[in-house]
């Protein structure tokens, strides 16, 4: 009797047992790349530089004085640049703030790292604006133009609301880079006040897992010894003591996230970028951000940049891209496709189309 209670024990043990493993592989969740996803780090790097665009000195850090002065296609050139002003520029912010000549498209191109920068890989939405405005009655009339414009939904009372879709444009686009093509970051705080776009990439980069270094060359806070906001230094590191989490040139701030990436690299838990998918109202903005780089660009990896940081247009952008970039109707009419696209993303997920609002009231 003791025996075969013993076996009936042990085989009852035995099956609850296989009953639970069972049980758990069911409800397993099983992991699958997100619709649109970064690049895992193993395979391709690809930094997010984040920055304030709003002063001569923060786009000098970002492209340098090579995107400032190149006259060939990529440059963010200007008629208003005056080649002596820069060069002094370019030594004044190398030896107070550590910025190379090149600025950090330059520094990531000789490491070999490939990059997103918003003054050299994105709009100039002020030229777009304009330009939309002024010609899309125009080019709704055109032959040339209008087949693709009418395919779109756009109709000639879209120009009164090109500003608001092109605003939307400008966040979907840098959000699609942050969520779907890069994989790490390096987030800037060169100027006088922390910028507030720069500090809301910084706490999506840190929400989507990637890995970021923060490049502080100054200590404009009003505390001790450059000690900032938490919630910022703690997105860039587990470990807020000063020596950290900040780097005071664009050198160590490069050193640092290679150090991170190995790490990343290293790991054995899955990628939270890669994997993690997106709230409904996230994927929206990656969704139309999407769309709109495969308007300008061939493909989703077909950026491409020299030695010195500078982007070549010619191997990187579409032949519609190419073609009317260089003229004002062409940008109204790049401006234009940018406004349906808009719309009909926001048709795709059900939202509201934009509604001019009245102030008279």
């Amino acid at each position: 009797m003791i025996i075969e209670r013993t076996i009936i024990i042990v085989m009852s043990t035995l099956l609850l047992g296989i009953l639970l493993v069972a049980l758990l592989n069911s409800t397993k969740v099983t992991l699958k790349p997100a619709s649109s996803p970064p690049p895992k780090i193993e395979d391709r790097i690809r930094v997010y530089v984040s920055s304030a665009l709003f002063s001569m000195t923060d786009l000098f850090y970002a492209i340098g004085i090579n995107g400032l002065t190149s006259t060939r296609p990529g440059g963010v050139t200007s008629d208003n640049i005056k080649f002596s002003k820069i060069n002094l520029l370019a030594d004044t912010l190398s030896t107070t703030m550590g910025i190379p000549r090149g600025g950090i498209a330059e520094a990531l191109a000789k490491r070999g790292l490939d990059s997103y920068i918003p003054a050299r890989d994105g709009f100039n939405m002020a030229v777009l604006i304009s330009n939309t405005m002024s010609y899309l009655p125009q080019l709704l009339k055109n032959p040339l133009y209008k087949d693709r414009l009418n395919s779109l939904e756009v109709v000639e009372s879209d120009a009164a609301m090109a500003g608001a879709y092109l605003l939307m444009a400008v966040y979907a686009f840098d959000m699609y880079n942050l969520t779907s093509r890069c994989n790490c970051c390096i987030f800037n705080t060169s100027g006088l006040a922390m910028d507030d776009g720069s500090a809301v990439e910084l706490g999506i980069a840190s929400a989507r897992g990637l890995p970021t270094v923060i490049h502080a060359p100054n200590d404009y806070t009003l505390f001790a010894g450059g000690i900032i906001n938490p919630m910022v230094a703690g997105a860039a590191s587990v470990d807020l003591s000063l020596t950290k989490w900040k780097f005071y040139s664009v050198k160590e701030c490069i050193d640092k996230l290679e150090k991170e990436l190995k790490k990343e690299f290293r790991a054995t838990t899955p990628q939270y970028s890669h994997y993690a998918p997106l709230p409904t109202q996230v994927n929206f903005w990656n969704t139309l951000g999407e769309k709109i780089w495969l308007t300008r660009y061939r493909t989703k990896d077909s950026h491409y940049v020299d030695e010195t940081g500078v982007l070549d247009q010619r191997s990187s952008y579409t032949d519609m891209y190419l073609l009317n970039s260089g003229s004002p109707i062409g940008q109204g009419y790049i401006g234009s496709i940018i406004c349906g696209i808009v719309k009909q993303t926001q048709k795709e997920f059900g939202y509201p189309p934009l509604q001019p609002v009245d102030r008279s009231a």
